[in-house]
């Protein structure tokens, strides 16, 4: 159950308290570290709440601020997309993927232009509308609330938009459904354990944690790290395969190259690491 909070922030005119953690259902979530960050005493996942309604989120979207952002960045980003598309041929070199959160639609056409048959989804009718305009077939809508056919996918993508959306937990059972046996889950979310590791030395830039929530900006609910993450895959059903480094780096000097290399060795040994972003394999299981 949800209760209407008359918090207003930041342009945002309608906010939801939370009863329970969006991942696990555990009523008990009492606040930590800010007034509007929560974490779960069972799962220890930590949430915005309250937060803004999702017609706020949507009306927010819409601005077009985010997309708009995207394309001045096409081309620093277009190197960041080739990087994912390689990660997920190595699980699943052809068939056909779903993104979800396919934003303007740029890793479909990267997918799609390599062979796989492509769908996505998004909520942002901005987004929709420069991803149609690319010409890749898009649904508008939660994923939760499409209907997409059962056993279709083997391949699905969510980069990093699992911590945008309202019941992640509801999202990775759905994209669970939508997979045939085998079907490979491949997932990027912001890695909080950086922010958290810092702060613990005195080295954080923000004092706020978790980021600043702005009316038109990136919206983020939810603050995984490898833990909870992993915990919330498995809860869903999934095999778990590996956790590794997102690199989503646009800086690519010798500075950058030797913290990427630091953090992918603590992946490979720990199945954990600090860095800015993570992904994660998961596997819907043959049987």
């Amino acid at each position: 159950m949800k209760e209407l909070a008359t918090t207003y922030h930041s342009g945002f005119l309608e906010f939801e308290r939370l009863s329970k953690c969006p991942a696990c259902d555990h009523a008990d979530i009492p606040t930590a570290v800010e007034p509007d960050i929560a974490r779960c005493s069972a799962c220890h996942l930590y949430f915005r709440n309250p937060r803004p309604t999702q017609e706020e989120i949507a009306r927010s979207y819409d601005t077009g601020g985010t997309f708009a952002a995207w394309q001045e960045e096409e081309t620093a980003r277009a190197a960041m997309w080739e990087r994912r598309l390689t990660l997920v041929r190595r699980y699943a070199a052809r068939g056909r993927l779903l993104d979800v959160g396919a934003g303007d639609g740029r890793f479909l056409i990267s997918a799609k232009a390599t062979g796989y048959q492509v769908t996505g989804t998004e909520v942002s009718r901005a987004g929709v509308d420069y991803a149609r305009q690319r010409g890749v077939d898009i649904h508008l809508g939660q994923i939760t609330d499409l209907h997409l056919p059962k056993v279709t996918f083997d391949l699905a993508t969510i980069w990093h938009v699992l911590e945008h959306v309202p019941e992640p937990a509801a999202v990775l059972r759905e994209v669970y459904g939508l997979l045939r046996p085998g079907g490979i889950l491949v997932l990027a979310v912001p890695n909080e354990d950086n922010y958290l590791f810092q702060r613990r030395f005195g080295k954080a830039k923000i004092s706020a944690p978790f980021g600043a929530l702005e009316f038109g900006g990136e919206i983020h609910l939810t603050y995984f790290q490898p833990s909870t993450l992993r915990t919330a895959l498995c809860a869903a059903g999934y095999e778990f395969v590996k956790i590794g480094v997102d690199d989503a780096y646009y800086i690519r000097d010798w500075k950058m190259q030797a913290k990427l290399i630091l953090q992918q060795s603590l992946a490979f040994v720990l199945r954990w690491h600090f860095a800015v972003a993570m992904y994660a394999i998961a596997r819907r299981p043959n049987s």
